[in-house]
């Protein structure tokens, strides 16, 4: 039987007056030690160009090769691969370029054509513009005419790696020495002044999205990677995007549209950026990667070694993808922040900390913090004997939570699931009573009152086999639907502000505790009051913020001797001189400073000085009681 169990907690600070994954699919490819480029046309076709065997097309069930012996391709070396408007298949080889219109072949080379040089690295086609770059300068052909550019034309290096054309029509070329672009007769050189582009860097893959953001792969002694154009400078994704890490993010030798319409490359691994997400889906490294527009499958084929060819299928994928914002934070993250009291809010089982400092802070700007972080704790035996753990302290060795909720029938969610849920709602008293003041006033329906983001979004519905009670709110004509623009409905919220975020402990295995999973869904909210004119001997509710948790067993077990409870680092200041202690019969802990003044704090931290606060955690009320179960639930000196 599913239970719903209720904990709520509160927390008041008195202040003195004064890998291998799931998803990856292999198929075998020619035997080849070397690959340049990996393509899908337009009817779903892989093809794929070899060192030494030509171009091969795979249709999903087998191969048919194109090289000397059997077509005419102008070489078995094939190191660009590109699809014209009309269907045909243009070839880049080592001895010119070859085209392909299902019956004839066309060779183009320095004989018979404006080429450069015979030696094609790559090949972009911009409607009915075939932008061709050798390691001899760059050509453009019409159809009919040849337009050659050089290093006298404005490119740093006639040695040519990438191409890339953007709606404008700019042109975007990476080369042996640097990245540049050219927008009608201006040239525009990113190498000289870009401290990521001096001496001899290879642009080696450039990929412009549809917010026409550049994507760069570079190669070189120094500064190899991937990297991101922001104005006229070239920023690397591990600045832009601390999550990845500190060390080097290989440079990709391709960079895609990704299965959830974002950039993705691979390294390690596809890694995904979606806005300001990042996703990472950690499985054996290859080289040349693209999306399949039918399926959103990703295809990709090791450089090196390239004797299978393979897809994967994110939706899948039976670990996590690393969600992560802009700032690097592993999650979502948001305050309560109304009253007294700053509290971090996070979404993956963990409160009260910033993910390297202290995240309670009290009061409010004063800089001085009284918990360092909190958690959600839970253990309990399913009917054969065996624990379920899912617990968070500082993370060290990974999650035990993760955003979003369980399928009600199955107990699992997935990684786009966890993406979607992979926010904190955060909603005021003040903007609930404005949207129905507008509401009433006819300005929500008619456009003329922009509704909050939080209030339009409010989860409060599950789609597909996500439970439909999700996130409380007051149906205005109890249709049982979430519509607050057509029908007024709003979030029913607590206290004058509050946050509301969904979590579960089954995306994936556990890694901070090593427990086996309950499949439970969490629907977890924190609130708070501010009442600035209160009477003096309640002014403690401006220095308290309050959380609860209804907690849904997705599972197919019923769990005994389950134990549920609050983990909380207490740092009041100075974490050097704190104590801590406990009054059961009132079912709240305290954490007070050892002395009458709190001192030295660690650096980046502020000390209370004198008459430090006391800090106090009540469980204001548990799960129901089994019945007769012969216990003092409550604590209160009676046997319920």
């Amino acid at each position: 039987m599913k239970k719903i169990i209720l904990q709520l907690f509160t927390l008041i600070v008195l202040v003195s007056n004064s890998i291998a994954q799931t998803g990856v699919t292999s198929y075998t490819a020619p035997t080849d030690p070397i690959t340049y480029d990996l393509k899908i046309d337009a009817t779903g076709n892989k093809w794929v160009g070899f060192r030494k065997h030509g171009a091969g097309k795979f249709n999903g069930a087998s191969w048919t090769m194109y090289d000397t012996l059997t077509s005419g391709i102008a070489s078995n070396q094939v190191n660009s691969i590109a699809f014209d408007p009309t269907g045909n298949e243009w070839f880049g080889t080592k001895k010119g370029v070859s085209k392909f219109d299902g019956a004839i072949w066309t060779t183009y080379n320095v004989l018979n054509s404006g080429l450069p040089d015979d030696s094609v690295t790559c090949i972009y086609i911009d409607n009915a513009d075939i932008w061709i770059g050798t390691r001899n300068g760059l050509a453009k052909f019409n159809g009919s005419t040849w337009t050659t550019y050089n290093t006298t034309s404005g490119l740093t290096s006639n040695l040519i790696h990438c191409i890339s054309v953007e709606a404008s029509g700019d042109v975007w070329i990476g080369t042996r020495t640097g990245l540049c672009k050219k927008s009608g007769s201006t040239w525009t050189n990113f190498n000289s002044t870009n401290p990521y582009l001096v001496n001899t860097y290879n642009i080696i893959a450039i990929y412009i999205d549809a917010a026409n953001d550049k994507w760069l792969s570079i190669k070189g002694n120094m500064g190899n990677g991937a990297y991101k154009l922001v104005g006229s400078t070239l920023k690397p994704l591990t600045t832009l995007y601390p999550a990845l890490g500190s060390s080097t993010f290989n440079a990709p030798y391709s960079i895609s549209k990704g299965p959830m319409g974002g950039v993705a490359f691979l390294s390690s691994g596809l890694t995904e950026i979606v806005g300001s997400q990042v996703y990472r889906y950690t499985y054996a490294g290859s080289d040349y990667n693209v999306v399949d527009p039918a399926t959103g499958l990703v295809w990709y084929i090791k450089r090196i070694g390239g004797f299978n060819l393979y897809s994967f299928n994110h939706l899948l994928y039976s670990g996590t993808a690393l969600l992560t914002s802009p700032s690097g934070s592993a999650n979502a993250i948001s305050s309560l922040d109304i009253n007294m009291v700053n509290a971090s809010i996070l979404n993956r089982g963990d409160l009260h900390w910033n993910l390297s400092n202290s995240g309670y802070e009290v009061p409010k700007g004063s800089g001085r913090h009284s918990v360092f972080a909190s958690s959600l704790w839970m253990g309990g035996i399913d009917n054969s004997g065996n624990l379920h753990q899912a617990a968070m302290t500082y993370r060290q060795t990974g999650n035990d939570f993760w955003p979003g909720p369980l399928d009600t029938i199955t107990g699992t969610t997935d990684s786009i699931t966890s993406f979607n849920y992979d926010k904190i709602w955060k909603v005021e008293r003040f903007n609930i009573e404005e949207f129905k003041y507008m509401f009433a006033l006819g300005a929500v329906t008619s456009g003329a009152y922009t509704v909050s983001n939080d209030i339009l979004t409010w989860p409060a519905i599950g789609t597909g086999n996500h439970t439909k009670k999700m996130a409380p709110f007051i149906d205005v004509n109890n249709d049982g639907l979430y519509n607050p623009i057509a029908d007024g409905d709003y979030p029913d919220m607590k206290g004058d502000q509050m946050c509301y975020w969904i979590f579960n402990d089954n995306l994936m295995a556990h890694t901070e505790t090593g427990g086996t999973p309950f499949k439970a869904e969490i629907h977890a909210s924190a609130y708070a009051y501010v009442c600035s004119s209160i009477v003096d001997s309640l002014k403690a509710l401006n220095y308290t913020t309050f959380y609860n948790y209804k907690i849904f067993n997705r599972s197919t077990e019923n769990y005994n001797n389950t134990y549920l409870g609050i983990w909380q680092d207490n740092d009041l200041g100075s974490a050097s001189d704190d104590y801590v202690g406990c009054t059961p019969s009132k079912n709240y802990g305290s954490a007070f400073n050892g002395d009458t003044i709190d001192d030295n704090a660690p650096s980046g931290q502020s000390a209370y000085g004198l008459r430090p606060p006391m800090l106090s955690t009540v469980i204001l009320n548990g799960p129901p009681a089994e019945p007769l179960d012969t216990i003092d639930n409550n604590n209160n000196g009676i046997i319920d």
